[in-house]
């Protein structure tokens, strides 16, 4: 038995999903709004930001110094996605990441049509290397392709020391 004032059926109260949100900022300089962000992010306690945004500036690069129209900025923020996601590159970022590292940013404004030219030839020979999706599938072959493009368009023999995976 049970006491008369106990109910079988208690109403249940809706308490809702403690959900934490994650808010992108996707912004269109590669170098004067990345700063702006990683301050913000550093003085984030001082300026009362609450824990559950964070801040994750996007590398971008001098290359892409144009792009700051809205569907480029999302088609970068989509790469970078991707890439965090599935930890595969699209062809454009690897191009991209590829041609940062070789070259350095103050010697891009002198090259930039060698650079166009890379960028053209590198994507094209690219494309075998690449799904559907134009998501390279194999690393150290396309390293090696962007290499030999490299050194036949810039006449440089400097080695490559970084590691992309």
């Amino acid at each position: 038995m049970r006491p008369a004032t106990v109910n079988l059926n208690p109403v249940r109260e809706n308490k809702g999903l403690n959900v934490k949100r994650k808010f992108i900022l996707a912004f269109e300089g590669y170098r004067t709004e990345v700063r702006y962000f990683q301050g913000v992010n550093n003085h984030r306690s001082k300026l009362g930001i609450s824990s559950l945004i964070e801040i994750y500036p996007l590398c971008r690069f001098p290359t892409q110094s144009g792009y700051s129209d809205p569907e480029r900025v999302l088609d970068l923020l989509e790469d970078y996605i991707t890439f965090l996601r599935y930890g595969n590159y699209s062809s454009d970022l690897f191009i991209n990441t590829f041609i940062n590292e070789m070259i350095q940013e103050e010697e891009i404004p002198e090259i930039k049509d060698k650079i166009e030219t890379y960028m053209k030839a590198a994507s094209e020979c690219l494309l075998p290397l690449s799904d559907e999706n134009k998501r390279i599938k194999n690393l150290d072959k396309a390293k090696e392709v962007c290499f030999e493009i490299y050194c036949e368009i810039f006449g440089n023999q400097k080695d490559i020391d970084f590691d992309f995976s």
